[in-house]
C-alpha cells in the first residue's frame, strides 16, 4: 500500500490509542504506603508534552488538554505513519 488511498478499505479498522504521561520505579514499601490522593511524581513536568501511540506505534507528541468536560490530548507534533 503506497498511497492513502489505498489504505481506503482499513479506515474503519479499530486501533487502541495510549497516551504515555510517564514513569517511576518506586520501592515495594513505597507502593504499599499510596492511598487516595497519594501523588506520584512521573519525573516530567506538569504540561510536558508526553508521546500517543496508536497499535503500540508512537504517533504523535501532545499535552492534556480538557474536551467538553472530558480528559483529553491536544496533538502539537504528528509523525509521518505513512
Amino acid at each position: 500500500m503506497d498511497t492513502p488511498a489505498d489504505l481506503g478499505i482499513l479506515e474503519g479498522v479499530p486501533l487502541v490509542l495510549e497516551a504515555d504521561l510517564g514513569s517511576r520505579t518506586i520501592s515495594l514499601g513505597d507502593l504499599l504506603e499510596l492511598e487516595v490522593g497519594s501523588i506520584i511524581r512521573l519525573g516530567e513536568r506538569a504540561g510536558a508534552p508526553f508521546s500517543v501511540y496508536a497499535g503500540g506505534s508512537p504517533i504523535a507528541r501532545a499535552r492534556a488538554a480538557l474536551a467538553d468536560g472530558l480528559k483529553g490530548v491536544r496533538l502539537t507534533e504528528v509523525d509521518d505513519v505513512q
